[in-house]
């Protein structure tokens, strides 16, 4: 008896083992149309929709000893400033005021020489992301810092193999997202996402690339502590199958709570809903935003892609920005129109219904809630001279 429960035991765990080693090479070989064949979230619904916003605007403090160029951003009820010349975070009231300093620019042990991105921890901590040095710096939340770690990918293949044979699934495939807004989140208390693109001369967006589209990650996942990525997950949607060549459109923004990632491809109308246990996505979302030029002119070269990328994010229109207000199942999405319109577009989804679409100024988005007003912010708006914010409210049908 004894000996047939050992086997029992036994060849329960090989096949264990065994299912969960085919499950984890699934999931490494699985192919864009596979991972995103998931079910959609929207029902037929009767959440009451939205029929006209009103926005009015304030401004920061214009005594405040600033550059007035950088990011507004809220966290615990609160707004704040990051200013990118001179690296400090303003701590600010709902009416702009000054509460506060934090950071500057240096060396010093509660300074940093780099500002691209801040990310407010569920405990209250903070990491702040610096690319010119490919580190991250964790702050408590007395902006005391706690430690600095180089972010490490890990490679361990020669520069030879990785060029002769790229594989989606290892590191050395990919590089940060550098010089774009809000490519770092919170994923949990031990990691940071953050969002990836390649280059690899055989394994990149600028040309027709089967095994980029179908198989490439799209968000890093790195230990706050050490600095080492340790899992690439996501991947790019079908839409880039179906329309390929269009590099300029190749990014993504994405936020996340407690249980999920939601993901937001500059041409696709669907936000997709990817489960941060398992990795993989588990539903999507979404409606085509109005009047958006999306006939997007194809390149096949990296010096063209060059060429084009601005003129293609004026001609064109794209999914923007996204923001989701998780204690009101609320999700906001922003998109530009193309060459000719005066407005953008912002979407209010309420458990991934559409309850709204509404025009709002170029640039516009949504950046969180203080109180009763959900907060507004205009890309590249903030000048030397002053730092402008909004106070949003929805009026809804009877």
């Amino acid at each position: 008896m004894i000996k047939i429960k050992n086997t029992s035991i036994f060849l329960i765990s090989i096949s264990y083992i065994l299912f969960f080693s085919c499950s984890e090479k699934a999931k490494l070989d699985i192919a864009s149309s596979d991972y995103y064949d998931v079910p959609n979230l929207s029902t037929n619904n009767n959440y009451k929709k939205v029929k006209k916003i009103e926005i009015n605007s304030s401004k920061m403090d214009s005594t405040i000893s600033s550059s007035f160029v950088g990011d507004l951003w809220i966290n615990d009820n609160s707004l704040y400033f990051s200013d990118s010349h001179f690296n400090y975070v303003f701590h600010l009231d709902a009416n702009g005021n000054l509460i506060n300093t934090f950071l500057g620019r240096g060396e010093g042990p509660n300074e940093i020489p780099d500002l691209d991105d801040i990310v407010a921890n569920d405990n209250g901590s903070y990491t702040v992301l610096n690319t010119s040095t490919s580190s991250i710096y964790n702050f408590d939340k007395d902006w005391k810092r706690i430690n600095k770690v180089q972010i490490d990918f890990g490679i361990k293949r020669s520069y030879k193999e990785v060029i002769d044979n790229p594989e989606p699934s290892l590191p050395e495939s990919y590089e940060l997202e550098t010089g774009y807004n809000d490519i770092m989140m919170n994923w949990d208390d031990k990691y940071v996402a953050m969002s990836v693109n390649a280059s690899h001369p055989s394994f990149n967006g600028y040309f027709k690339s089967d095994l980029f589209y179908n198989r490439s990650r799209v968000l890093a996942l790195i230990d706050k502590k050490t600095g080492m990525i340790e899992e690439f997950i996501g991947r790019r949607p079908p839409i880039y199958l179906e329309k390929q060549n269009i590099p300029s459109f190749n990014h993504f923004k994405f936020e996340t709570d407690i249980k999920n990632a939601y993901l937001s491809f500059m041409p696709d109308p669907n936000i997709y809903v990817i489960d941060k246990t398992t990795k993989l996505a588990i539903g999507k979302f979404g409606a085509p935003g109005k009047d958006m030029k999306i006939n997007y002119r194809l390149t096949d070269n990296y010096e063209q892609a060059q060429e084009n990328e601005v003129e293609d994010l004026t001609i064109y229109g794209y999914y923007s920005n996204i923001k989701l207000i998780p204690e009101e199942n609320l999700v906001f999405r922003t998109y530009t129109r193309g060459q000719g319109s005066t407005n953008d577009g912002l979407q209010i989804y309420k458990k991934y219904n559409l309850i709204g679409d509404v025009n709002v100024p170029k640039g516009f988005k949504i950046i969180g809630k203080i109180d009763d007003d959900y907060i507004g912010a205009i890309s590249e708006e903030n000048s030397e001279e002053e730092v402008l914010f909004y106070k949003i409210k929805f009026n809804y049908e009877d």
